[in-house]
Parts: structure tokens; sequence; C-alpha cells
């Protein structure tokens, strides 16, 4: 019994193993030994992309200026009502934004508390972004 439980337990780690070369061999152009791999492993093709997971977390985008000043502006004021705001600059303009939040729900109550309190039309949208 133990025996047989240890085959299985092996057989696992290697699929599991599998599982993360497949992506990799495509990349790089190895289709025959992919292909060798799913005929040993044919229920590597029911699983799911593992490229396609949910976002790490959430953010509020509250506003984007290309004035540095008016960014830090509104992070402090944003800080000094209780939020976790941030400047991000990106391309000559800066992006301030609440969060992150791993919780999306809680993401969206920070977003209208936002609007509520400083009357921004804010998004919540995924981080990092």
């Amino acid at each position: 019994m133990e025996t047989r439980l240890r085959q299985r337990l092996a057989s696992a780690a290697v699929l599991v193993a599998a599982m993360f070369c497949l992506p990799r061999l495509l990349e790089v152009g190895a289709q025959e030994e992919a292909a060798s791999l799913t005929s040993l492993y044919p229920e590597m093709l029911t699983f799911p992309d593992l490229e396609q997971k949910s976002p790490a977390a959430w953010v509020v985008v509250v506003a984007s200026f290309t004035d540095q000043q008016l960014a830090q502006a509104l992070q402090d004021e944003l800080r000094k009502a209780g939020f976790a705001a941030f400047a991000v600059e990106a391309a000559g303009r800066y992006r301030v934004q609440v969060g992150p939040r791993l919780d999306r729900d809680q993401a969206q109550v920070d977003a209208i508390a936002i609007k509520q309190r400083f009357r921004l039309d804010v998004e919540v949208v995924s981080y990092p972004n």
C-alpha cells in the first residue's frame, strides 16, 4: 500500500513539474519536446493556463497629473484622510493611487469613500498595472 502511494505521489510531482515546463518549452520553440510531454501526460491539457492568474491586488486610481507637486498634494490629502495613497511616475505623468488591496471589494469600498469625500471620478484597476 505504501509503495503504491509513493508511486502516485511521484507521478503527481512529475505532472506538476511538467505543467510548469510546458509553457517554457513552447516559448523557446521546442514543440517536439512539448508534444512528447503532453502525450505522456495528456491530463496536462485540461489545466487552465498558468499564466492567466488573477491579479495580485487592486488599487484605486484617483488622478493623473503632469505636475509632480499637484500629485504630491493630492497624495498628502488622501493620506491625511486615512488612505494608503502613493504616486507612480510613468511617461512624464504622475498617477495617484490608493491601495493596494488584496480584495477587490475592499478597493471598491475605498473608491466609493474617495468619490464621496473628494468628489473625484476614480477607477479600480488590477495591481501591479
